[in-house]
């Protein structure tokens, strides 16, 4: 993530700084970016001349909901710029950057909570060495979209693991004594928002070691000045504090008066405001005369402020520097939160006196739980507010617009697309073309290797809306593809290897690219993919299953891929580029990866569903794949078919925690994809090369056979209906020859396999009449009857047509006649239930008795089976 870093003299007073309470941000779609994330950018990579070192993982603590403290031990040094910088060191305030691997591509900044040791540079006159720092530490939000923080929060990393980091940045704490000539008392006030109290905490400790440290030396301790610490805590909720145990300890031994006689006074104050729910008095918004909760001790106790249900206001701040003693020469301010303080301060009282020497500020990336979604009143209110959209439009044409501005007004056009009836006056409004402009003005700049915030901000605004004004619209697709440029630019925002960015470019493609409407779909499907999108899509699929990148992207960015893939394959040229590009591969690799994983005896609910999920999507893919004739060649010649036969001959035993007692939720969906996978290698027999290879695969015909029994006699007789059904289909799909014939029954006596499932599928159905006859008005148990009978027609159906055509094969006709199938098949003719398979009933009939063949047709006349030693009708004597 991107964020600046900034260390500037102002001379204004803090009421520039704004509230920024809950529901003003520039992004908000899926899950909060963490606040201390940094990313580099050429021109503020301050990294130069620090060593890159490899850091093992000591020890991993919880340090609020979603937050924790990661302690790192440097290990090794892989590279040095110079003797000076030979060592890893930091001051307090630093940050480090962090990436998984050295291969990858992903980096990320994130602030270091520890502090550096007291011993300060230089430490030898002559070589001016750094001290070596041994370990370090760094508090991370989890947020799913950057790689690197999934890779840390990722429950599997232990002790041991490590990652490689850098130390920059230009935000460390600076001694007064250092820039101003006054020796007087330091005021320092550390202003901190939600996780951006970590570089601040750095700092505090810091500080706390040097005043314990001093406190020792006698012959200075009467020379050196004091310090006043005031850190201004903000955060939404309580459990949102982070370090409150040591702030805590450190505001009741650092506190005004203290017995101590410490040089060190810390004063610390949270506002926490969501908490409005909790009693407190009322408070004017002043500093000064804020009046404390007063029903916990606990605040007593340690001398903590906090303010409930209240924000950091400029008039809070104006109090903290109002006092006769702050002048510019004593006073320094570092703050770490929000990116809107850091807006506020550069731009919007840049005239104003501040009475401080000097400001530090390190922005973070703004939070998305700042952004609450919008009400859907709120929504139609802007897009029936004409002025409105025409200035919303205005900002994103103006070319003299920045980014970030163009990002919030994007924004604003996303939530309220989300609304059904707001979409037809967003495109009325003529919002489309500005911005698809914009976005084929940044979508240039994004590149897998080059991680550009803002510009990454923008282009994922822009596809949201561009995807939710499409959901369900038709008028607004149509629009969209008059616009020349569009799928070219969507899809060159494919390239990032941001995982929110590409999350959200394939779910706008998924919206553009459904189908609603026969031409619009034709057409858009066929710009996305001359302009590479199928690729793309299976490169982003590829990226949670590459050794490099595998644990830096989650299920969901395979899924998003996936769905929008599937609505590129539905047409002919999405096939064809799926077959240029040797993707079928990679495809049957993520569907193996799947079924491991639910496979598993140790897999977990949120695994189990994720990979069911991608399953689903996968096979809807595979699908439409199989129609053609050429990937039904691939997929037996590649040796993909196992891949689909395991996965139907190997079952999850998994039942969901949540499921009935019987487990009847869990099989119901992994079934429906069983049965569905079995579909797909019934279409892959289908291929004439494969009717000639399959039955060279003994282990194949053994599978086909093996399917047609199952689930009879268990109970789950209707449950595995599909499965044997397409057992059969598989047989009669492969003979289609006479040679295939002769292979089918003679080496692998699939006649015996088909003759057996008819016989008990037939009894199915005769039991199935016979539920329904003596239900006498009895629902449940005529219900029980019917399904019955739905089941086992669809298997005999396939049986009687594999039997058709094992029963073209001259040669064969006689064989299959002496088996005994005559009498089976002729006695569904007496079944008026299952009527649709009368007509292949005959044509199986006339098969075996033509070409003379006689003792068959004296079966179907008489009903009585020859003697085994009789050949021909000449033999047979009345008696006989």
């Amino acid at each position: 993530m991107h964020s600046l870093s900034v260390c500037f003299v102002a001379r204004s007073l803090f009421q520039c700084l704004a509230q920024y309470p809950r529901g003003v941000s520039y992004s908000s779609y899926s899950k909060t970016i963490a606040a201390n994330m940094r990313a580099a950018t050429p021109e503020q990579d301050h990294t130069i001349g620090s060593p890159i070192v490899k850091a093992s993982l000591l020890h991993i603590q919880d340090a609020a909901p979603a937050v924790k403290t990661f302690t790192f031990e440097v290990s090794e040094t892989l590279n040095r710029f110079d003797d000076r910088n030979a060592h890893f060191y930091f001051k307090p305030g630093q940050w480090v950057e962090c990436i998984s691997l050295p291969s990858t591509a992903h980096k990320t900044r994130f602030s270091i909570s520890s502090p550096p040791p007291l011993v300060q540079p230089p430490i030898s006159p002559k070589s001016h060495k750094l001290p070596q720092i041994t370990q370090f530490q760094i508090t991370v939000k989890d947020a799913y979209q950057n790689p690197i923080v999934k890779y840390l929060h990722d429950r599997s990393r232990v002790p041991g693991d490590f990652l490689y980091a850098q130390v920059g940045g230009t935000f460390f704490y600076k001694p007064l004594s250092a820039i101003t000539a006054a020796k007087t008392t330091e005021k320092i006030l550390l202003i901190a928002g939600g996780v951006g109290i970590a570089p601040l905490m750095s700092m505090l400790e810091f500080l706390v070691a040097e005043e314990e440290a001093e406190r020792l030396d006698t012959s200075e301790n009467q020379a050196r000045p004091k310090k006043n610490v005031t850190l201004i805590y903000s955060v939404q909720d309580e459990r949102d504090v982070l370090f409150s145990q040591r702030l805590e300890e450190l505001s009741t031994k650092y506190r005004q008066n203290s017995v101590r006689m410490s040089r060190l006074v810390i004063d610390v104050q949270y506002f926490v405001t969501r908490y409005a729910a909790r009693k407190h008095h009322s408070w004017d918004g002043s500093a000064h005369n804020a009046v404390l909760s007063n029903d916990s001790k606990e605040i007593d106790s340690t001398l903590v402020k906090k303010y409930y249900g209240t924000y950091i206001t400029p008039r809070l701040l104006s109090d903290y520097i109002s006092s006769a003693d702050t002048t510019p020469d004593n006073t320094v301010v570092y703050m770490c939160g929000p990116e809107s303080l850091e807006r506020a301060v550069k731009n919007k009282n840049k005239n104003k006196k501040m009475p401080f020497n000097l400001t530090q500020l390190e922005a973070m990336q703004p939070t998305d739980e700042l952004t609450q979604f919008m009400p859907e009143l709120s929504r139609l209110a802007i897009s029936e507010n004409a002025e409105t959209l025409k200035n919303i439009r205005e900002t994103l044409a103006d070319p003299e617009t920045d980014s970030k501005t163009a990002a919030g007004a994007a924004m604003l056009l996303a939530e309220t697309a989300k609304s059904q009836e707001a979409r037809k006056p967003l495109l009325e409004a003529g919002v489309l073309d500005p911005l698809v402009s914009l976005l084929r003005l940044s979508a240039p700049k994004i590149s897998f290797l080059n991680a550009n915030l803002e510009t990454n901000a923008l282009s994922l605004q822009i596809l949201r809306v561009l995807g939710n004004m499409c959901y369900d619209n038709e008028d607004n697709r149509d629009a969209l593809l008059e616009i020349p440029g569009t799928f070219a630019a969507i899809t060159k925002c494919l390239d990032s290897s941001d995982e929110k960015l590409l999350t959200i470019g394939c779910g706008a493609l998924l919206n553009i690219t459904m189908d609603n409407g026969l031409y619009f779909c034709f057409a858009a499907q066929t710009q996305v993919l001359e302009a590479n999108g199928a690729k793309k899509l299976l490169d982003i699929m590829n990226l949670a299953y590459q050794e490099t990148t595998r644990d830096l992207y989650s299920p969901s960015l395979t899924l998003s891929s996936l769905s929008a893939l599937l609505n590129l394959v539905e047409i002919e040229k999405g096939i064809q580029d799926i077959l240029s590009t040797n993707s079928l591969g990679p495809l049957f690799r993520v569907l193996k990866v799947q079924h491991t994983i639910i496979l598993s005896h140790v897999v977990t609910e949120e695994k189990y569903t994720n990979a069911l999920e991608i399953m689903d999507v996968l096979v809807s893919i595979l699908e439409f794949l199989g129609e053609n004739d050429t990937i039904q060649r691939e997929i037996v010649s590649q040796n993909f078919l196992n891949v689909l036969l395991d996965f139907v001959d190997h079952r999850s035993v998994y039942v969901f925690p949540h499921s009935n007692d019987d487990g009847s939720i869990q099989p119901l969906n992994y079934t429906e994809i069983l049965k569905r996978i079995s579909r797909i290698v019934t279409l892959v027999t289908m291929n004439d090369n494969n009717m000639i290879d399959i039955p060279k695969h003994a282990d194949y015909m053994a599978r086909f056979r093996r399917w047609m029994t199952l689930g009879i006699h268990t109970g789950k007789e209707i449950e595995e209906d599909d499965i044997r059904m397409n057992g059969a289909l598989c047989i009669g799909n492969l003979a289609r020859s006479d040679e295939a014939c002769s292979v089918l029954i003679k080496e692998y006596n699939v006649g015996v396999s088909l003759l057996e499932l008819l016989t008990m599928e037939t009894e199915r159905v005769k039991t199935g009449s016979a539920a329904i006859s003596s239900a006498d008005g009895d629902i449940d148990a005529s219900g029980v009857g019917i399904n019955a009978i739905r089941s086992s027609v669809k298997v005999i159906h396939a049986v009687v047509g594999a039997f058709k055509n094992l029963s073209i094969a001259v040669n064969e006709r006689k064989s299959l006649g002496a088996l005994g199938i005559i009498k089976p098949i002729s006695s569904l003719l007496d079944l008026d239930v299952i009527n649709p398979v009368h007509f292949s009933c005959i044509g199986v009939l006339k098969n075996l008795c033509s070409g003379g063949n006689e003792l068959n047709a004296f079966r179907i006349v008489t009903g009585i089976e020859p003697a085994p030693d009789v050949t021909k009708v000449a033999q047979l004597t009345i008696d006989s």
